[in-house]
């Protein structure tokens, strides 16, 4: 287990640019629906992305000593006990 728990994350910066394979798309609109919709094609796509190897935690928070349980998870109590 981590400790402390990490719940943000800074990135690189600047972060290195690769490609991503994709099939193409459009968006059209659903006549039955009314909304708009992604329609993918058996088209390949190459785009590029960033992309990040590395990451630093910021500000994480020390776990908890204990954890309070409801007396009715009797489920969750005997899978703890194990």
């Amino acid at each position: 287990r981590v400790d402390p728990v990490p719940i943000a994350w800074d990135y690189d910066d600047p972060a290195p640019i690769v490609d991503f394979d994709i099939y193409n798309y459009s968006i059209v609109m659903n006549p039955v629906l009314g909304i708009e919709q992604i329609v993918f094609t058996d088209e390949p796509l190459t785009i590029q992305v960033e992309q990040s190897d590395r990451s630093t935690p910021l500000n994480p928070p020390e776990r908890p000593y204990a954890y309070v349980i409801p007396a009715v998870w009797t489920e969750v109590i005997e899978r703890l006990s194990l």
